[in-house]
């Protein structure tokens, strides 16, 4: 799952690259239009980083299991030592990130629900992929 994870999170950088948000409404607070670039780029920091402390807490096991993309093709090792201190230093990161995640979650579904109940300034209507640019 974490590959998948990792090739979806290149994909949507790579997607992001040619399709650029707009930007958010003026009447959108300095301080709010900080906090919301900040929780996205925890987003992309925390995407990149689970798949790669799995991938890494994996290779360097003591007990080595197969690497595979649901059987279809095997997924090489890093070049981590078995059993080192690195295969746990990764399980640890691995698991303070997974925990991590939530904070933003949660901080990103608060903000949409106040911005399309409270604000009702239709900025959910951003996220939308079946909008065109011109109407987000």
């Amino acid at each position: 799952m974490g590959i998948t994870v990792a090739l979806l999170g290149l994909a949507r950088w790579a997607w992001r690259l040619d399709d650029r948000p707009p930007p958010l409404p003026a009447r959108v607070k300095p301080w709010a239009k900080g906090l919301a670039h900040a929780l996205h780029w925890s987003f992309h920091l925390l995407i990149a980083s689970m798949p790669l402390t799995g991938w890494a807490m994996n290779s360097g096991a003591t007990l080595r299991r197969p690497l595979t993309w649901f059987g279809l093709f095997d997924i090489p090792y890093l070049p981590v030592a078995q059993g080192g201190s690195l295969a746990g230093v990764s399980h640890a990161f691995h698991e303070i990130t997974g925990y991590a995640m939530i904070a933003p979650i949660a901080l990103h579904i608060a903000a949409a629900i106040k911005h399309q109940l409270i604000d009702r300034d239709n900025v959910v209507h951003r996220m939308l992929p079946l909008v065109s640019p011109s109407q987000r």
